[in-house]
């Protein structure tokens, strides 16, 4: 069964939330795990591609954006589903549980700090308790 991992943020912004995201990349990546980021926009899934170069002094976490040749690359980021993914690990950036979310032996989910997003995160996890899965919650200061 897939397990699901939500990270609850105080801070509000996407950045922060992108950061976090990279982070677990990273952890991820080093420990040989193939990565899936799913984004709701080719925009922030350049963002992503930016941040990934970039997000703290000397990193560079290799990745591809907007492909289907998964056997490429260890870190994907895409926001076109994909259903065939051979991935470890989702990052689920969208707004929404993607419908091929059970593919992955990990799901990450990073809530951000406002109340609107939030609201949608307790969405998110009702869904995953719904058909079975219990989240697990971190609280990241």
């Amino acid at each position: 069964m897939t397990q699901v991992d939500f990270y609850l943020l105080n801070e509000t912004s996407a950045q922060a939330r992108h950061l976090v995201a990279c982070r677990i990349v990273e952890k991820a990546f080093q420990t040989q795990q193939t990565v899936y980021i799913h984004v709701d926009t080719p925009r922030e899934a350049s963002q992503i591609d930016d941040l990934l170069w970039s997000f703290r002094p000397g990193s560079f976490i290799p990745h591809r954006v907007n492909t289907t040749d998964q056997e490429a690359a260890q870190v994907t980021i895409s926001a076109t589903p994909q259903t065939s993914c051979s991935a470890h690990v989702l990052v689920n950036l969208s707004q929404h549980v993607p419908e091929f979310f059970q593919q992955f032996a990990r799901v990450v989910e990073i809530v951000e700090g406002d109340e609107q997003t939030r609201q949608r995160g307790r969405e998110r996890f009702r869904y995953y308790r719904n058909i079975g899965i219990t989240p697990l919650t971190h609280h990241l200061t």
